[in-house]
């Protein structure tokens, strides 16, 4: 029967009853599919089918037997409030590590959390919490130079990270299951949707939560904080780097230290007044930045996500020894037989986010302004999806923009599908503005556009967005353009008959050019 597992794919889903015989065409009734649910029914080839297809299951996920069950998910500080979340996620960790479990037990690895000798540890300050992650680094060998990837560590060490998206005020949280042979599997579960530095915190916060005892709730999470900050920004090394006292640092030392050691400009601030590196008033007038830049949620110069990618290479490498068919490989990775056959051969993408262009203006703006080379030098690199390139650029100054640095990214099929439900929603975009969004949101890039209604809808996906403004105080920072060469490239588009820019920031910004006078 396919009852826990059909009831599983639907709380994945996030679907009721309902919602399913919705998404079904009305084949069946939510009675029916209930039924299904408590074993008291099973359906025809036809609506498995159609089950299969509506919750994005392979039938074969249907059908077979449960391997594991899932001991408990630690919500802490009710961040997921309401029951159907908490469902939803307790469903795709199941799913998740049940399909990881079972490739490691077709290639007969064995991989399972060990802590390091003498942990778990009681901590009852935050000077323990400090100390444990010195012995952490020490048992582990890692030394004091930054840890390059987090997540591929941890799952050497038997941690199976799983990526999935959550509410934005949810950063991760602990999860076990028990396997069929009664033995326990740890897993993370991390926001896939949230910056590579959030990630790496919340990896490392969790890790703490796995190690540390503490006396109560409060306090075990003020010392995974303080077990955080210091297993990314190990004492000596940031002494060494930033000096042992330090009565002013700059925003942008910030941000240097953030792609040395991988931690966001905020935890490195918050790293140095816990060690009295800064001072108090200090870090108060550092966060008052943070805040009036509206940095405080996301941060520019983003670090690349670090999303888990040992279960796929242990795919690749039980389909490459023949442990399993190509069709039982594509539904362990969620994808077609067809797909996965034609990937083979193919590099793939790499998660390095970019500055995400979606219409032509934002370059003529760019351009117009004499700052086109300049936004060319960025950290970040300048994209665009390849219908607009096609469409727009291909024939004309496309060729030119390529050897400046610009990229030109594609959809998958998934993607693709996304981008249709956008145009969908709002007849107000463009088919290049549906593609730019996609690969937004599915590739955690920035976008660039000054177009309210692809503003509107990029921010009910919560996709950062921003417009040519926002690129010149990037220009700014980046020290790639004098104030004098901002404020004559602001000009010019200022007196431009068709400029659209928001003219209470654009004052703002002519004025503080001005300066330079």
């Amino acid at each position: 029967m396919i009852g826990p597992r059909l009831k599983l794919a639907r709380a994945a889903a996030g679907l009721s009853l309902r919602d399913l015989e919705s998404r079904l065409g009305n084949l069946v009734t939510a009675q029916a599919i209930g039924k299904y649910e408590r074993d008291e029914m099973m359906p025809g080839s036809e609506v498995l089918i159609a089950l299969a297809r509506a919750l994005d299951v392979s039938e074969d996920y249907l059908l077979r037997a449960e391997s594991v069950e899932l001991v408990g998910v630690d919500f802490r500080k009710q961040k997921l409030t309401k029951s159907k979340d908490k469902a939803r996620v307790e469903a795709q960790v199941l799913a998740a590590v049940e399909r990881y479990i079972e490739v490691e037990d077709l290639l007969a690895l064995k991989s399972s959390w060990n802590p390091p000798a003498g942990f778990p540890r009681k901590v009852t300050d935050l000077a323990d919490a400090e100390a444990a992650a010195a012995d952490v680094r020490k048992a582990w060998k890692l030394g004091i130079d930054p840890i390059s990837n987090l997540t591929e560590f941890l799952e050497e060490k038997g941690v199976k990270i799983v990526a999935v998206p959550l509410a934005d005020r949810v950063s991760g949280v602990n999860a076990r299951v028990k396997k069929a042979d009664g033995k326990q599997v740890q897993a993370i579960v991390l926001n896939s949707e949230h910056q590579g530095e959030r990630q790496r915190f919340t990896l490392a916060h969790e890790l703490g939560h796995l190690l540390l005892v503490a006396s109560s709730d409060e306090e075990a999470e003020k010392a995974c904080d303080r077990f955080a900050g210091a297993l990314l920004l190990p004492v000596e090394v940031l002494r060494r780097e930033i000096g042992q006292r330090r009565t002013d640092i700059s925003i942008r030392e910030l941000f240097y230290l953030k792609a040395a050691f991988g931690a966001s400009a905020q935890a490195v601030a918050f790293r140095c007044a816990d060690l009295g590196i800064i001072s108090p008033a200090l870090k108060t007038e550092i966060f008052k930045i943070f805040g009036k830049n509206n940095w405080r949620r996301k941060e520019p110069a983003r670090i690349p996500r670090e999303l888990p990618t040992r279960f796929q290479r242990l795919c690749l490498r039980a389909l490459s020894e023949e442990v399993i068919s190509s069709s039982k490989a594509a539904e362990l990775l969620g994808t077609t037989t067809r797909s996965l056959l034609a990937s083979l051969d193919k590099a793939p993408t790499l998660a390095m986010p970019s500055l995400l262009v979606s219409d032509t203006s934002v370059l003529i703006d760019l351009e117009r302004a004499n700052l086109l080379q300049a936004a060319f030098k960025l950290p970040t690199p300048m994209a665009v999806p390849d219908v607009l390139y096609e469409r727009e650029l291909k024939d004309s100054n496309g060729p030119v923009l390529i050897t400046l640095g610009l990229k030109v990214l594609s959809l998958d099929s998934v993607g693709v599908a996304i981008a249709q439900t956008y145009v969908q929603r709002s007849a107000a975009i463009s088919v290049p503005d549906a593609f730019a969004l996609a690969l937004a949101k599915v590739g955690g890039h920035t976008l660039l556009s000054g177009d309210g209604a692809l503003i509107k809808l990029a921010q009910q996906e919560l996709v950062e967005c921003h417009g040519v403004l926002w690129l010149f105080d990037c220009v700014e920072q980046a020290a790639l353009s004098t104030l004098a060469q901002l404020r004559d490239g602001l000009e010019a588009l200022a007196s431009h008959p068709r400029c659209r820019l928001p003219r209470a920031a654009l004052d703002e910004r002519l004025a503080r050019y001005r300066t330079s006078r």
